[in-house]
């Protein structure tokens, strides 16, 4: 008998229970009407997102283009491109890419961007020994030496943990052509808001890989160096 009353009893407070909870979404059913509708306006929202991005137009290789060209109409296109794909630094219009010499090689259908073209006519191309990579330099020295034809060595600078300490990473390169002059920018190894200049150097193919790592993780600084 007290095993049935105390189970009638609890039948009754899980009722009640369920009850009170009708009773209170009654109550604010207006407040959990909007709330299901922003929730539902989010994910719709986030859909269409997805599957209509921002477009913008990018300037395009029109063809496979070697290095040392300089842009004509011909050599590029505009096309549209999904912003966030878009790399960094990519050129939008094509005034600003026509009659530019290209440092780098561009397959077909590439983005240009101000990385890839240097401002002045000249630009030598590398033998099959060499390859052209474009760096970043900041400080006040690397700057005043780099000036196209100029045999250099570069050097990775470390993190301030380090302290700045400097590692040769190339013992041969040479200045092939100054690019355009970006915005100051502080980085992880360097305090210096000196405006940053993209500078292409000709390395051996051997030095490519780790000045290329270098100079999209660190600082690098060059060195004047005698010609060999």
């Amino acid at each position: 008998m007290c095993h049935r009353l105390r189970h009638i009893g609890g039948s009754r407070s899980v009722a009640g229970m369920v009850l009170r909870l009708k009773a209170l979404a009654w109550r604010y059913r207006y407040f959990l009407l909007a709330a299901l509708f922003c929730v539902t306006l989010g994910v719709v929202g986030n859909a269409i997102a997805t599957r209509h991005p921002t477009m913008v137009n990018a300037v395009v290789a029109a063809r496979d283009i070697p290095a040392g060209t300089a842009l004509s109409s011909d050599d590029i296109r505009v096309e549209h491109f999904p912003a966030a794909s878009l790399p960094t630094y990519a050129i939008s219009d094509p005034k600003t890419a026509s009659g530019a010499v290209l440092a780098v090689p561009a397959s077909t259908g590439l983005p240009i961007t101000t990385r890839m073209i240097v401002d002045e006519s000249f630009f030598t191309p590398p033998d099959e020994a060499h390859v052209v990579i474009p760096v970043q330099f900041s400080d006040a020295g690397s700057l005043a030496i780099a000036q196209p034809g100029v045999h250099v060595k570069l050097f990775a600078v470390s993190s301030t943990a380090d302290n700045g300490r400097a590692t040769m990473i190339c013992d041969s390169a040479t200045i092939a052509g100054l690019g355009q002059e970006e915005k100051a920018s502080m980085n992880l190894t360097s305090s210096s808001t000196t405006p940053a200049q993209t500078v292409f150097v000709t390395v051996p193919n051997g030095d490519a890989n780790i000045v290329l790592g270098m100079a999209t993780t660190g600082e690098i600084r060059a060195v004047a160096a005698h010609h060999k």
